[in-house]
């Protein structure tokens, strides 16, 4: 049960790549403020949601044995949201997910229900650090961005059309050895061929695929790529462990992006630790310092209305390292940017959104 504590002046130290400490805090109390689930129209699809809570509860509970960083709650921990606040929130999502399948009434999908069981912490963005990112928000709404998983042209090897390649890890990793040639090269350095014939690593690390520069940025952009081969085979990908090097948010040019990934073949869209996700029901976000497995409820309003989507922050990337104005929500699968584009137009830029806590 959630012991919801008076707002505090605490400061909490704000946390980048790898749980390492950034040296700007925040207050986490005037960020994570109460309130009460929103009353709109819920647009989210129950089964989905609960699909996704179980999976991370799952893995949050493997993570907790494990003693990772990623079993924290990071800044809300400071507003009386812990742990296990997290976990009987998901448990709960998923329990009630899976009676309520084939029902005419589904209780995710009522209002009344959503209030009568969970709290709401208004999310109130760091606009001190979206301002250093050039990104104007109002004080009561977060940025929301999406990604999605596209449908890429690929080939089993390097011929016209596909000059570039998603690499395994390298293979001084490949029986659990430390990380060496990984943290050595940029994506420049392998862009330029270093595992290649003739490069300094020639032959060091596996081509798993071949496809387009554009769809491999894409790829190392969206951390997951459906590669449609010749023959019509489709195989997923997933990013698997990167170089090290943090994301740099002011480089738009994706070919001088430094920070490169590494990938493995998948059954699924995976998020953080390997988390099935299903799109529409899952967002990528700060899981240091938000918390991996927050349920999240995002609201906007548009000419039908309000709309509240429940999501569960499942997957993070490099632009969250730390980033407490934004979320990233897994739009879905597409043949190519301009269908990706055609359907973001309908997703809404800026939100409310609020931390929901079982009561």
């Amino acid at each position: 049960m959630l012991v919801w504590v008076a707002a505090s002046a605490l400061a909490y130290d704000l946390l980048g790549a790898d749980a390492t400490p950034t040296g700007r805090s925040v207050t986490p109390a005037e960020h994570f403020v109460a309130g009460e689930v929103r009353t709109a129209m819920v647009v989210s699809d129950p089964q989905a949601v609960g699909a996704v809570a179980r999976e991370t509860a799952r893995e949050l509970l493997e993570q907790y044995a494990e003693g990772t960083p990623l079993a924290t709650t990071g800044a809300l921990a400071e507003v009386g949201v812990g742990l296990r606040d997290v976990l009987d929130t998901l448990r709960l999502i998923a329990k009630v997910s899976a009676e309520d399948r084939g029902a005419e009434h589904q209780r995710l999908s009522d209002p009344a229900w959503l209030r009568s069981n969970l709290r709401a912490l208004d999310w109130r963005p760091d606009l001190v650090a979206a301002s250093d990112r050039g990104i104007a928000l109002s004080d009561d709404q977060i940025r929301l961005t999406n990604y999605v998983v596209y449908e890429s042209p690929a080939c089993p090897a390097k011929g016209p059309g596909c000059d570039t390649a998603l690499y395994a890890l390298p293979d001084d990793e490949a029986d659990g050895g430390p990380p060496g040639l990984r943290l050595r090269y940029t994506r420049m350095d392998v862009y330029g061929g270093v595992y290649e014939a003739g490069g300094e690593a020639e032959g060091h690390a596996r081509p798993l695929v071949w496809m387009s520069r554009e769809h491999a940025n894409q790829a190392l952009m969206q951390g997951s790529v459906i590669a449609v081969m010749p023959d019509g085979t489709r195989r997923v990908f997933n990013v698997h462990q990167n170089n090290a090097i943090p994301y740099d948010p002011k480089q738009k040019d994706m070919n001088r992006q430094a920070r490169f990934w590494y990938f493995r073949e998948v059954d699924d869209i995976l998020g953080v630790a390997r988390i099935p996700l299903v799109p529409g029901a899952a967002v990528a976000g700060d899981v240091q310092d938000l918390g991996l497995g927050q349920l999240i409820g995002l609201s906007w309003t548009d000419a039908a209305g309000e709309h509240l989507r429940l999501v569960v922050l499942a997957d993070t990337g490099g632009a969250f390292e730390p980033n407490l104005f934004q979320l990233d929500w897994l739009g879905g699968t597409f043949p190519s940017q301009q269908a990706w584009r055609a359907w973001s137009k309908t997703v809404p830029g800026r939100v409310h959104a609020q931390i929901l806590v079982r009561r």
